[in-house]
């Protein structure tokens, strides 16, 4: 059963996770994964969720809510959500 604020989240988080995934496209060799949660974090805020971590491969945010570990996750070759798992 999915969690409403882990839902939430993936609902208010999608426009900016295809910004940031379009970014590490583009600037991978210069920038740090860890810095792409900076922008993500108002939203999570914002849902009730907790970002644990960025990662690179594949290109995801993982967060939790109530103690659960969620991530959200992003193709490797479109600007569309792989999905929201439960970890």
């Amino acid at each position: 059963m999915i969690n409403q604020n882990a839902k939430k989240f993936f609902d208010a988080a999608q426009s900016q996770m295809e910004y940031l995934w379009s970014r590490w496209q583009d600037e991978k060799q210069y920038e740090n994964i860890n810095d792409y949660s900076k922008p993500l974090e108002p939203i999570a805020e914002e849902c009730g969720v907790k970002i644990v971590k960025m990662t690179a491969r594949p290109f995801s945010c993982q967060f939790s809510v109530d103690g659960i570990l969620w991530e959200l996750r992003m193709t490797g070759t479109a600007y569309s959500f792989k999905g929201l798992k439960r970890l």
